[in-house]
């Protein structure tokens, strides 16, 4: 437990290990009752992409599931690259919203708690 001085509560803390497609040392989260910092990075480094619908990550507690389309940007080959990811319908799961082409993404998100 880490403790803010901006609303004076405890937050936690969580680290996600690489694998499937969240980059080693990149992916953690901060969050409390009222809110959750994510703070990730993915790629793919196949020519395959991620397809609409993967789950690249779930969430220690459940959020609000508003946020649906939410930009991310990223960099393969040379050239700048665009992706959406969303929270499912569970509110605990980050997906892909649409195909999301081979490179590597970062993301600093902030989510209400649900």
């Amino acid at each position: 437990m880490l403790n803010t001085k901006i609303n004076n509560k405890n937050v936690t803390l969580k680290t996600y290990n690489g694998g499937g497609y969240l980059q080693t040392g990149q992916t953690y989260c901060i969050y409390n009752d009222s809110f959750l910092y994510l703070h990730i990075g993915f790629n793919s480094l196949t020519a395959s992409g991620i397809q609409n619908g993967t789950v690249l990550l779930t969430l220690p507690v459940k959020v609000s599931t508003n946020n649906q389309n939410i930009g991310v940007i990223g960099s393969g080959d040379n050239k700048a690259l665009i992706c959406a990811v969303g929270v499912s319908s569970n509110g605990y799961n980050i997906v892909c919203n649409g195909f999301v082409s081979a490179g590597n993404y970062i993301a600093d998100l902030m989510f209400i708690r649900a």
